[in-house]
């Protein structure tokens, strides 16, 4: 079993969380008798390729072992989290328009409600920022492209003052938005050696998938009974925290700066 330890390790190769059960087999003369034997071993590529790939633990029948079956799964979860990039910061338009967002909304009412239609009306604003906003990917391309094109015609024309100061100019703007990359990259995969100057796309792709299907919450135990839908694993997760957070007596702190 050591020995192959060692050959998964050399191999690189991962073991993803299996759903519905966790266990492949069952020693039928003794009934709490469990073991995991049979798995899929992932080359961490493949989810770069398959991002829903799931395996999945099938009833046994009257055989000992379950069978497993490897396939993509996609659920519809309903809106997701919004997401926040640190790197967003960069950009002088979206801080103005977040600051009249805030300044400008808020309404009547307590500090609590004011507070959510301000949250609410950054949020708006971000989003449609985002909606209208190029990629960075697509923004180094554009830049690329036309370095290309400046230099082409430094070869043909020759070096001019106007030429070198465009160069300067579009380098300066590819310096930024490669920064901006780096800075996106570094926040959604969290590697320690990425601060090392170190960096790899494909890799960094592959690992922020790895991570996404790690904290992944697809089915949870509740009552005994294991649930998938995802209408049944949000009321589960809502009753635990709204049962975990229950006071009697609920002092909530006043906001008199919201104004």
């Amino acid at each position: 079993m050591r020995n192959f330890k060692k050959i998964i390790d050399l191999a690189k190769v991962i073991d993803l969380r299996m759903m519905r059960m966790s266990f492949t087999w069952c020693y039928n003369r003794v009934a709490d008798s469990w073991a995991r034997l049979d798995r899929f071993l992932y080359d961490p590529m493949l989810l770069s390729w398959f991002p829903n790939l799931v395996q999945k633990g099938l009833s046994r029948s009257l055989s000992d072992h379950n069978p497993v079956s490897i396939g993509e799964q996609v659920v519809d979860w309903c809106p997701k989290p919004f997401p926040f990039l640190n790197s967003w910061l960069e950009d002088k338009d979206l801080l103005v328009g977040v600051s009249k967002s805030w300044k400008q909304s808020g309404g009547g009412g307590s500090s609590r409600k004011r507070l959510f239609f301000k949250m609410k009306a950054v949020k708006d604003h971000m989003k449609k920022w985002l909606k209208h906003r190029k990629n960075v990917g697509d923004n180094l391309k554009i830049l690329e492209t036309e370095l290309v094109t400046i230099e082409e015609k430094a070869v043909v024309q020759g070096w001019t003052l106007a030429l070198r100061e465009e160069r300067s100019s579009c380098l300066a703007k590819l310096w930024k938005q490669i920064r901006l990359d780096e800075q996106k990259w570094k926040q959604i995969s969290k590697v320690k050696w990425l601060k090392e100057g170190d960096r790899n796309s494909r890799y960094f792709h592959t690992l922020s998938n790895l991570r996404k299907k790690i904290n992944f919450i697809g089915e949870l135990s509740i009552g005994g009974r294991v649930c998938c839908a995802p209408a049944q694993v949000k009321e589960g997760v809502h009753s635990f925290f709204k049962e975990h957070f229950k006071r009697r007596n609920i002092h909530r702190p006043q906001m008199p700066w919201l104004v």
